[in-house]
């Protein structure tokens, strides 16, 4: 009996739950599914599944912001404390995105063809990871728990999956046309990965790196961000003034938000209540609820921040940090009393941040 129920297959199109699991003694039912595995030994532990007391200690305000600037090749360092600008780095390229893991963070270099690496606590470069001629690489994003760096090569249309102690290229996967930003589920199962040219939001699987699927989303979409509990990614529209809300498992459209002219970068609250919205020609931030997806409140810019390109939440919620595409000049949002508490000039114009934990 066990040996005709382990020669069974689940079926290809499959809904996997949130929380599904399945033992490694049955892959063999998998196939292309993309479904977490488990030791049996793990799986047959009394505690399994129990939820264990948080040892999450209170975000200190310790860490930083990196940031960087497309137009002048620089990579820009923020006390995530202070908000004073730490230090600069050239780098004679195209910086455009940027990821973190293990201490290191990770830069794609558009107009020369690699990936950058930097140690933001000692504040130097440690090399780079080249990739081929002609791949123009923009959205990195990491997967700690495989150590490898998925990169989105705009100019060949594919995302590299590069292991990142060796720098080699384990495979590529084809992408639809201008593969532009990556980021990962919470649970590291799926990729989502954001095509400007092709207008289109794709989903691989991190267990075999093949395209499950893709979904239409508006016309130059931007940026994309990740709902922190479910499988649900928000992409902003630059030229629809939409935000597409794409539910992840079926790759389907499951509403569409009107937003304000050209909607750019966004950010999430920690509990996935709140989605925060950039838009360039209204130079606002947008803030709704992601429930009832409507507008909660607007928040004008300041005169010295113009057309904010990404911004980034503190871990704790309470800072926004937003920047400008036109000006040297970043904007620190106070969450609380939504007003700008500090204006932080960095002597460049920026575009992607990210935040950096200490240390």
């Amino acid at each position: 009996t066990k040996k005709r129920f382990l020669g069974m297959k689940l079926p290809s199109d499959l809904i996997v739950p949130d929380g599904f699991v399945i033992p490694k003694s049955m892959k063999t039912m998998l196939g292309d599914l993309a479904v977490p595995q488990i030791d049996d030994a793990t799986l047959a532990k009394p505690d399994f599944g129990q939820k264990k007391a948080s040892t999450q200690q209170a975000y200190s305000g310790a860490g930083t912001f990196a940031m960087v600037s497309i137009k002048d090749g620089t990579i820009i360092l923020i006390d995530a404390k202070t908000f004073n600008k730490l230090a600069e780095f050239p780098t004679e390229g195209t910086p455009w995105g940027m990821t973190f893991m293990n201490g290191k963070l990770y830069i794609s270099d558009q107009a020369k063809n690699r990936i950058l690496l930097l140690d933001p606590t000692a504040r130097k470069f440690l090399g780079q990871i080249d990739l081929p001629l002609g791949s123009a690489p923009k959205g990195i994003a990491a997967l700690a728990s495989t150590k490898t760096i998925y990169a989105c090569q705009s100019g060949a249309a594919s995302i590299a999956v590069i292991d990142s102690q060796s720098g080699k290229a384990l495979s590529k996967t084809k992408a639809p046309t201008g593969p532009s930003r990556i980021t990962l589920t919470a649970d590291g199962v799926y990729g989502v990965i954001l095509s400007v040219t092709a207008a289109e939001l794709s989903v691989i699987s991190t267990y075999n790196q093949r395209m499950i699927g893709s979904v239409k989303v508006g016309n130059v979409p931007t940026a994309i961000v990740m709902h922190p509990t479910e499988k649900i990614a928000f992409v902003s529209n630059r030229a629809s003034n939409t935000i597409s809300v794409i539910d992840i498992t079926r790759r389907t459209v499951a509403n569409t938000i009107k937003s304000g002219a050209s909607p750019t970068g966004m950010a999430i609250s920690l509990d996935g209540s709140l989605l925060y919205v950039a838009h360039g020609r209204d130079n606002t931030i947008t803030i709704y609820d992601t429930k009832t997806f409507e507008k909660k409140h607007e928040v004008k810019l300041p005169l010295d921040i113009d057309f904010p390109g990404s911004i980034c939440l503190s871990p704790d919620g309470k800072n926004l940090v937003v920047s400008s595409q036109q000006t040297d000049t970043i904007g620190v949002l106070d969450t609380e009393s939504l007003e700008f508490k500090k204006q932080v000039q960095v002597g460049h114009t920026t575009q992607e941040i990210i935040w950096l934990p200490a240390g």
